[in-house]
């Protein structure tokens, strides 16, 4: 039996490839796993801020529990909807310099002698 009957996914031989296709193929690995590794730490940053924000929200809870008139309940939410906005306005700070530090990572390892694209 041949190696495709085995393996219906067999990778490609770059023994026969010219010195162009092995050094774009390199190239665009590199840039892949570049690329995982940039969206795991984003993926890493999504979940801790999903945590963080579930965690000031059942305290919310109980904080809004704990009213005893209208006014508290008033400056609860107040403080709450403060918190809330400066949260989001600070992730997505952290994301758009996480996008920017991974597309110059990317890049830099990307492009040959790490040109730079105009």
């Amino acid at each position: 039996m041949n190696d495709t009957a085995n393996n219906p996914f067999p990778l490609w031989n770059l023994d026969s490839a010219t010195e162009s296709t092995k050094a774009s193929f390199d190239t665009m690995s590199k840039a892949y796993a570049n690329w995982l590794k940039n969206a795991n730490s984003l993926q890493a940053e999504a979940v801790r801020f999903v945590s963080e924000r579930f965690n000031k929200d059942l305290e919310l809870l109980s904080r809004f529990g704990s009213c005893k008139r209208p006014e508290d309940f008033l400056g609860v939410q107040s403080d709450a909807m403060t918190q809330l906005a400066n949260d989001y306005m600070a992730e997505g700070a952290k994301w758009v310099a996480l996008v920017g530090d991974a597309t110059k990572d990317l890049q830099s390892k990307a492009m040959p002698g790490g040109a730079k694209h105009k």
